[in-house]
């Protein structure tokens, strides 16, 4: 068994978020390592509340997908998936 934990990326960093970081901070055996939102300064002040390294904040999931090499999972906490994907660049590959 592995101990590695599993690598996660947050797709969004809105009013729900918090929750959801707060509850994979509390799961050891994963952690999320990256945010991506169109909105940077959303985006930058979830990194800073959670503790996220800064340079893995992105305003496009495609940046992230590229950037983010090994993830094994994505947490979408957007609230419309077809509207919000207009944000990220037209993006529905997710």
């Amino acid at each position: 068994m592995s101990t590695t934990p599993l690598k996660g990326a947050l797709i969004g960093a809105g009013n729900v978020t918090p929750f959801h970081l707060q509850a994979w901070e509390r799961i050891p055996q994963a952690s999320i390592v990256a945010i991506a939102d169109p909105d940077l300064k959303r985006a930058q002040t979830r990194v800073q509340e959670f503790g996220i390294d800064p340079g893995r904040v992105f305003t496009s999931l495609s940046d992230l997908l590229q950037a983010e090499e090994g993830l094994d999972f994505m947490d979408i906490a957007i609230k419309d998936i077809s509207n919000e994907s207009k944000s990220f660049g037209g993006s529905r590959d997710f």
